[in-house]
């Protein structure tokens, strides 16, 4: 089964559906987590290798990566 996410991208360039992750990706306010949540979803937060796929699978949770800012420092020790 198909899942509704996909049948928004029938047809379109790659190009653009490349575009849609993206946006996705670098969007601070974690929509995406925020939705999943509303539905009564569990989230678990990790460091990018210290949590097996299976893990968060089986439990039924959904993963997101913690990972640091892009912004420069501007003071430092």
């Amino acid at each position: 089964m198909m899942r509704p996410v996909f049948d928004s991208w029938k047809g379109k360039p790659v190009v653009d559906i490349f575009m849609e992750c993206r946006q996705v990706l670098e969007d601070m306010s974690f929509q995406a987590v925020r939705s999943w949540r509303q539905a009564s979803g569990e989230v678990v937060g990790h460091f990018q290798v210290y949590l097996p796929d299976e893990i968060a699978y089986a439990a039924g949770m959904l993963r997101v990566k913690i990972r640091g800012t892009t912004l420069e420092p501007d003071r430092a020790n």
